[in-house]
């Protein structure tokens, strides 16, 4: 069994050209750590900024969200890789379970037309917000309702769900 483990760069939102600049950035940033585990790395061009989701195979890389310039995408995902697990940032404390409630909602996808869902956990009477979710087949960003607390912590996920 290979035990090298894979690496999955995932990049929308931006030119060819930048999206390959944007790839060798992020493999410089993990460097020999690509081959410590599964690694699925999100980047989602948002004009001026990246939105970066690293997945790494340690406890504190999973689901590890934030924004970026573009000038310091590749010292940010250094950082970020480089924190130890109780200096990672701060997520947003949870509600106790029996008041958070988890939910997903239905969206066609303003690009290729084809339907997902996006899941998030609202607090009761807590508003939504617009919130820039990439389509998870074709990477078009659009915005779509999220719960106001989980917009801010960009504790939210798209999935593709059948036709």
């Amino acid at each position: 069994m290979n035990n090298r483990g894979r690496l999955q760069i995932l990049i929308a939102g931006c030119a060819p050209d930048e999206r390959k600049h944007a790839d060798a950035r992020v493999r410089a940033s993990l460097g020999p750590r690509a081959g410590s585990g599964d690694w699925t790395v999100s980047l989602v061009k948002l004009k001026t900024t990246w939105s970066v989701t690293l997945d790494g195979p340690e406890p504190h890389l999973k689901g590890l969200s934030f924004e970026v310039s573009d000038d310091r995408l590749q010292v940010e995902i250094r950082q970020a890789l480089d924190r130890e697990p109780s200096n990672a940032p701060e997520r947003a404390a949870a509600a106790p379970a029996s008041v958070a409630q988890a939910k997903r909602s239905r969206h066609k996808c303003t690009m290729c037309a084809r339907p997902f869902e996006v899941h998030f956990d609202t607090q009761p009477g807590e508003r939504e917000v617009a919130t820039a979710v990439a389509c998870p087949r074709c990477w078009h960003v659009q915005r779509v309702p999220v719960a106001e607390g989980a917009s801010a912590t960009e504790s939210y996920r798209a999935e593709a769900t059948p036709d």
